[in-house]
C-alpha cells in the first residue's frame, strides 16, 4: 500500500502542526526557583511541586501550582512554637505572692522567647521566609493540625502559589508580579 503525494503531505502537515503547538510552562519550570527561595531556611524544603492550573494571558502565562513545604528533621515544640507558660491561679494569692508569681512568669516568658528566637536565628535566619511560612501555615489545614505540637521529619504544610511566566529563548522563566 503506497501513500499518494497528498497523503504524505497531509501526514507531514499533521506532524508539523503537532510540533508548532504552543508550549505551556510546567511545574518543573518553577521547581528550582522554589528550592532556591527556601534554601536559607534549613529546616524545610519544598517537595511534590504540581501544576494545578494555568491560563495564557497573551504577553504572559499565569500558572498556579501547589507544593508541600516539609520539615527536614524532628523539632521540639518548645523550639518551634515556644513553651507554654504554666497555669497560675492568682485568685488564691495575696498581693506579695501575686507580685512574686508575676515576676517569675515574666522571667520565664523571657527565657522561652530567647530559646525560640535562638532556634529561628540558627534555623531560618531570613525573616521574609519565616513571614511567608507563617502565612502559609495559617492558610493550610495541615498547619492547624500541627500547631503547638512536636514536629516530625516529613510534617509540613501545603502551599498554593501563582507564577507569572514568560517564554524566553531558553524556556519558561518566572517574572516578579
Amino acid at each position: 500500500m503506497s501513500l499518494t503525494k497528498w497523503g504524505v503531505m497531509g501526514c507531514l502537515s499533521v506532524a508539523l502542526l503537532g510540533c508548532l503547538k504552543p508550549s505551556v510552562p510546567e511545574a518543573k519550570d518553577v521547581t528550582k526557583g522554589l528550592e532556591e527561595f527556601w534554601l536559607p531556611c534549613k529546616i524545610v524544603r519544598p517537595v511534590d511541586v504540581k501544576k494545578i492550573n494555568g491560563a495564557d494571558r497573551g504577553d504572559f502565562y499565569l500558572m498556579a501550582i501547589e507544593y508541600r513545604v516539609e520539615f527536614t528533621s524532628d523539632f521540639a515544640k518548645e523550639d518551634f512554637w515556644g513553651a507554654e507558660l504554666p497555669k497560675v491561679d492568682f485568685s488564691n494569692l495575696d498581693y506579695h505572692e501575686g507580685v512574686k508569681k508575676n515576676k517569675e512568669r515574666y522571667e520565664l516568658t523571657q527565657k522561652i522567647a530567647e530559646r525560640k528566637s535562638a532556634f529561628w536565628e540558627k534555623s531560618c535566619p531570613d525573616a521574609a521566609i519565616w513571614e511567608y511560612m507563617n502565612g502559609a501555615w495559617q492558610a493550610s489545614p495541615d498547619g492547624a493540625r500541627l500547631v503547638g505540637q512536636d514536629l516530625k521529619k516529613g510534617d509540613g504544610v501545603t502551599i498554593q502559589a501563582e507564577f507569572k511566566m514568560i517564554q524566553s529563548e531558553k524556556g519558561w522563566i518566572s517574572v516578579v508580579r
